[in-house]
């Protein structure tokens, strides 16, 4: 049995656009779970994603009621974390319902634009900032929540361990909330692909192109393009800071929920324009939205 990054693009199209473009837990029902250990990585059900939304955000106001009352009815500052930690435990369940049980945006290309890009037109698909925006958003949730106990706890033996683990998680704050402000991009231009991303910026000419693929990783699906061996035009640009990595093989990766395009669309016309040279002409005018917002020539084209 195939595990879901040796799908072929054909059988992940298969699927559809709209299942394309969801973020799964790869965790569920014990049949999904023998699944996991067996071949690969599979969806965790809708009903999984509910009962573990609700029992999170049930467990963590159960945990900031009961830490107020007793902080109202006793002396002691050390409820004040426990309520802290409640309401970031409702914070995070409610992120993963909002993250994982949200339909996929309408794949209508209405974010696709034309633009002038370092001098040259353009075709730009910005991409979604709704995963980097939570992201962030629980990181400093949860490091709020960790410098309350550590002061809550100031004095007795456990603060020092709690101020050593809320020490990592307070320096990737600032750097989350970076890449929400920068945001990610795909710029497509009569040369080439660009990918600026959190982690670097990406080039590939066209016509270094050896693939345009989908890979499924279990979390959700990649839009790959590869270049072939030894291409001259692939860069990759690394931006400093703690969080950001290279990839682990040559080619830009774009995950297709963060996309606001049909995947079966976009990759139709990926490698329209890698394998005819004179297509590229459309990526300096609407004629290149209009393909990837359509999936079709302009009525101007």
């Amino acid at each position: 049995m195939a595990t879901w990054g040796e799908r072929t693009t054909d059988e992940l199209l298969r699927r559809g656009d709209t299942e394309l473009r969801r973020l799964r837990v790869p965790l569920g029902t014990v049949p999904e779970v023998w699944a996991l250990v067996s071949d690969g990585r599979r969806p965790a059900s809708r009903g999984f994603l509910w009962f573990v939304t609700v029992t999170n955000v049930l467990l963590g106001a159960a945990l900031a009621a009961g830490s107020t009352w007793a902080l109202a009815e006793r002396d002691g500052s050390g409820w004040a974390a426990g309520v802290a930690i409640g309401l970031v435990w409702v914070a995070v369940g409610v992120g993963v319902g909002v993250l994982h049980l949200r339909r996929p945006s309408p794949a209508d290309g209405a974010r696709v634009e034309v633009a002038t890009v370092e001098g040259r037109p353009a075709v730009v698909l910005p991409l979604a900032r709704t995963v980097p925006l939570l992201q962030a958003s629980g990181t400093t949730a949860v490091a709020a929540a960790l410098v309350t106990a550590a002061a809550a706890a100031h004095g007795s033996g456990g603060a020092v361990l709690l101020w050593l683990a809320t020490l990592p998680v307070l320096v990737c704050v600032p750097e989350l909330w970076l890449r929400v402000r920068r945001g990610s991009r795909l710029v497509l231009t009569r040369e080439g692909l660009h990918l600026h991303a959190g982690d670097g910026s990406g080039t590939l000419a066209w016509d270094d192109v050896a693939d345009v693929r989908l890979v499924d990783t279990g979390r959700h699906v990649d839009l790959v393009v590869e270049p072939r061996a030894d291409a001259p035009s692939w860069r990759w640009h690394r931006r400093r800071g703690l969080l950001p990595r290279t990839p682990r093989r040559p080619g830009l990766a774009v995950p297709l929920p963060l996309l606001d395009v049909r995947p079966s669309v976009l990759v139709r016309s990926l490698e329209r324009w890698a394998r005819h040279p004179v297509m590229r002409a459309e990526l300096e005018d609407d004629r290149g939205r209009y393909w990837l917002a359509e999936g079709a020539p302009s009525a101007f084209g």
